[in-house]
């Protein structure tokens, strides 16, 4: 890993929001990984030890913030078991859910993946 890549990563972390939350964090339009957190900065900080963000170059870090655990933990393993992101150990099932509770996030699937029709 180069040192403009972890410069890189650094940066994004620093950026990151201290709000709860869904973040996606990509390579380009890939998603690598998704996850949850109380604290996104925080959380996101403590990845910068454990996941392979920087070799994967990361460039970017899309976020949804909603305060209620149980929301985020299942609209992160939608997200999860929809895009499958090489990062996530292991892709979820989720039954029957739909696309419905994400738009009460405010932020639709396509605004996520980087297509505002907004």
């Amino acid at each position: 890993m180069s040192p403009d890549q972890t410069a890189k990563w650094k940066a994004l972390v620093l950026s990151s929001p201290l709000e709860s939350g869904i973040y996606a964090v990509f390579n380009g339009k890939t998603v690598l990984y998704i996850g949850q957190a109380e604290n996104i900065k925080a959380r996101l900080t403590g990845h910068t030890l454990t996941k392979s963000f920087v070799a994967e170059e990361a460039d970017c870090i899309r976020f949804i913030f909603e305060e209620r655990a149980e929301l985020r933990r299942a609209m992160e393993r939608f997200m999860i078991h929809h895009w499958k992101p090489k990062l996530n150990r292991e892709h979820f099932p989720v039954g029957t859910m739909r696309f419905h509770w994400v738009h009460y996030a405010g932020v639709t699937m396509e605004k996520l993946k980087g297509k505002t029709n907004a």
